[in-house]
């Protein structure tokens, strides 16, 4: 049961598709409450089917002592795309100035994954540094002018990066300085604000570990029927989950 877990944990697959999706869909929520204008290319509408966002930057493939790396076919120059998980526009904080952009790429990362394990064990947060790392080298050159990237990192026993830890305060304290300035002599929210965001992801952050649940019972032979009722009995039991981190349409 425990290698099926961990196998599960570390496919990408699952990963993408699932697990950061669901986690991404309540940052998306979060960030139409702050600036209910946000136009944030890569939501789920609330009809159709969610679109991907087009290609940030492409960018020729090189190896490690920057030689060309050849299509073996064709013996051209290989090319990459990056595609973010979401492109948000007409959104304005300390950061992201009027014209600038949010590129927002979304992981949870398994910190009990073979990759992460050994250094999880002896540094708190040390899958979610390494996938933070890997994400800003990824698109750190390639960002255009006034652009920022916001890299949504969680593990999935639900710690965040430091950098996503602060992005909630700054939204937060924003959301206050406006309230205070319509509303003079209003009591300070920002913690109160803080802790409706921290349990609307970490809802989100349950309802893709349900589903982790339910792929384990599923993929491991001989588990009694009961057990994948179960499972499937609990995804259900937390549906808010799904609604709490449902945004609205994007554009």
């Amino acid at each position: 049961m425990c290698e099926a877990m961990r196998h599960i944990n570390s496919c990408s697959n699952y990963n993408k598709l699932e697990r950061s999706e669901t986690f991404q869909h309540a940052v998306d929520s979060i960030m139409f409450e702050v600036q209910p204008s946000a136009s944030i290319e890569g939501a789920k509408p609330l009809h159709g089917e969610q679109k991907r966002c087009a290609a940030y930057a492409t960018f020729p493939v090189v190896t490690t002592a920057g030689q060309p790396v050849l299509d073996p076919i064709t013996g051209t120059q290989r090319m990459k795309n990056i595609y973010p998980d979401r492109v948000v526009r007409n959104f304005s904080d300390d950061l992201v100035n009027a014209g600038g952009r949010y590129v927002v790429d979304t992981i949870v990362i398994a910190p009990d994954s073979d990759t992460h394990a050994a250094a999880a064990a002896l540094k708190p947060l040390a899958a979610a540094e390494h996938a933070y790392a890997t994400k800003f080298r990824t698109y750190n050159e390639h960002l255009k002018d006034g652009d920022k990237l916001l890299a949504v990192v969680c593990e999935t026993n639900g710690g965040l990066h430091d950098s996503v830890k602060q992005r909630l305060v700054k939204w937060a304290k924003l959301l206050e300085d406006e309230n205070i300035g319509a509303h003079p002599g209003s009591t300070r929210f920002t913690t109160s604000k803080i802790s409706v965001w921290q349990r609307r992801l970490s809802a989100a952050l349950l309802h893709g570990r349900l589903h982790l649940v339910q792929k384990a019972l599923n993929k491991l032979a001989g588990i009694p029927s009961r057990s994948r009722t179960f499972a499937y009995r609990l995804s259900h039991s937390v549906q808010f989950a799904r609604e709490l981190g449902c945004p609205r349409a994007g554009q």
